[in-house]
């Protein structure tokens, strides 16, 4: 009996390690995405929009008709997007960097899932944990809070559709619209869909119609 129970707390430690192994996988390999799409922005939005702009000017040239304000208001959004970003433009290198120091990580942290798992031999982890901290420890030296906006959106594309999560979804369980579609941009499409809701209410005359007559309007 003491022999059973003390080999079902060995199991409880293993299978606690290995969420606890996911769960910072988890987190390194956002962060290193979040690191690589602020520099993926700011290095690459400014060319295309001048590359845009340019192409549309000279096209304007030839096709006045094509210099409406659907076309040139976006164009100047662009651009104002483009001075935001020029924030980010001094230290830029330094995501990259803290980029590949987050890959790393998530590679080390990937070996030590992988060891763990396949040790059957009753172990106390006690070494395995301490490798844990100590990767934890590395990491939140290295952490950056401030990225740019839309990063946000493109790290959860490049974590769950470019890059491999599935050993992290062994344990965490990952989906669609808690995990893999960003938080603000649940957001946004709810305010949407109200605001779309509230436009069709009000332009629609047979709803105008109802609510007349039901209040007596």
């Amino acid at each position: 009996m003491i022999e059973l129970t003390f080999q079902y707390e060995i199991s409880m430690n293993k299978e606690s390690l290995l969420k606890a192994i996911a769960e910072k996988g988890y987190v390194v390999s956002f962060a290193a995405n979040l690191n690589f799409a602020t520099y993926d922005i700011v290095t690459g939005w400014p060319p295309k929009v001048s590359f845009f702009s340019l192409a549309i000017s000279i096209i304007g040239l030839v096709c006045p008709e094509i210099s409406t304000y659907w076309i040139t208001v976006p164009i100047l959004l662009m651009s104002i997007a483009c001075i935001y970003t020029e924030n980010y433009s001094k230290h830029i290198e330094q995501y990259g960097e803290r980029g590949r120091d987050n890959i790393q990580q998530w590679n080390k942290l990937k070996e030590l899932y992988i060891r763990v798992k396949n040790n059957n031999e009753g172990t106390d982890f006690m070494e395995e944990n301490q490798q844990l901290e100590a990767i934890s420890e590395e990491f939140y030296k290295t952490t950056e809070y401030d990225q740019i906006f839309p990063a946000n959106w493109l790290a959860h594309y490049k974590l769950f559709y470019k890059k491999d999560y599935h050993w992290m979804d062994e344990q965490l369980h990952f989906t669609f619209w808690r995990d893999k579609f960003p938080s603000d941009l649940k957001v946004i499409l709810l305010l949407v869909i109200l605001l779309s809701i509230v436009f069709f209410c009000v332009n629609c005359q047979c709803v105008t119609e109802f609510f007349q007559c039901a209040f007596c309007l």
